[in-house]
């Protein structure tokens, strides 16, 4: 836990540096790293179905992420520009599957739920946010309803750029 919060320190250090110079991409290496008990993984996210994302993470975003299988859980430590503020997130994900060629883990919100897969062995790491959480549908009228689920994939600065220059 320690190394997380630190972690989300030098996250937002380094996002910060990137949103007041666009050109400027965080120094962050993208990886994924596993093994039987562990999965790290750094990077930053990127929409991948076109659409947007809430948080604005679609601009500029870092992340990292740290899961164990004797816990059964991923932390992720998220930092992120929103409307040109500084916010960053400590988001705890229950794992649901840990298998030798993939994890998946889930975070269920009031209103929305996000699913992580991280595939063992490739650098393939994927985000997902769709409608359906904690609370009834008809409950979540403060929240606005995603019209599509929202996939994003984890990867380096200097690739995330270029997509979103695409």
């Amino acid at each position: 836990m320690k190394e997380l919060l630190r972690t989300a320190g030098l996250c937002l250090l380094g996002i910060t540096a990137s949103a007041a110079d666009p050109s400027i991409t965080p120094d962050i290496q993208f990886s994924v790293n596993a093994n039987k008990d562990f999965v790290f993984s750094s990077g930053v996210w990127t929409a991948t179905s076109g659409v947007e994302v809430p948080l604005d993470l679609t601009k500029t975003n870092i992340s990292k992420l740290h899961c164990e299988h004797k816990e059964m859980n991923c932390w992720e430590s998220l930092s992120w520009i929103n409307s040109n503020k500084l916010e960053g997130a400590l988001i705890v994900y229950t794992v649901t599957s840990w298998t030798a060629t993939e994890i998946k883990a889930v975070k269920p919100f009031p209103c929305q739920t996000i699913e992580l897969t991280f595939v063992v062995g490739s650098t393939e790491v994927i985000r997902i946010m769709r409608n359906g959480g904690l609370m009834p549908t008809d409950q979540c009228t403060a929240y606005p309803r995603l019209p599509n689920p929202n996939m994003m994939k984890l990867m380096s600065p200097q690739d995330a750029a270029k997509t979103m220059k695409n």
